[in-house]
């Protein structure tokens, strides 16, 4: 085989993932991929994460402290981002508090703190809208 492309490697973290679920689910762990480095000669690094099933994770604790004062939606918000899959669950935030974690297709993305806040303020004044309609 070639070196894989940045595309091939996502390709195997989603199909890795698939069985990271079944062995997380035997064990009463959700495990993920987090941060994962590709050096451009084939070579790539997954960090995996295991959370205890019903723990929050360490950036999902983060969010639910900072979400209100940076005027974020609540964890587990769905937003339709427009971008790839469309519909991202808010799972968490950086440590830096600059991304915000969501996940699509069992793949975690990190989308600018920015952006999350304009989808969710685009969604709050639809659903405003729709309410003064009915």
């Amino acid at each position: 085989m070639d070196n894989p492309t940045k595309e091939m490697i996502r390709k195997i973290e989603y199909d890795l993932q698939k069985s990271l679920n079944e062995i997380g689910t035997k064990y009463g762990y959700k495990l993920e991929f987090g941060n994962g480095k590709y050096d451009g000669e084939g070579n790539f690094t997954l960090k995996l994460v295991g959370n205890k099933n019903g723990a929050k994770s360490a950036a999902a604790q983060l969010y639910d402290r900072k979400c209100i004062s940076m005027h974020l939606p609540p964890l587990g918000t769905v937003l339709d981002y427009g971008i790839g899959c469309r519909k991202y669950k808010v799972v968490g935030m950086n440590k830096t508090g600059t991304k915000v974690h969501a996940m699509c297709n069992n793949l975690t993305y990190l989308l600018p703190v920015a952006d999350v806040k304009m989808v969710w303020e685009n969604m709050r004044m639809k659903a405003e809208k729709a309410e003064m309609m009915a």
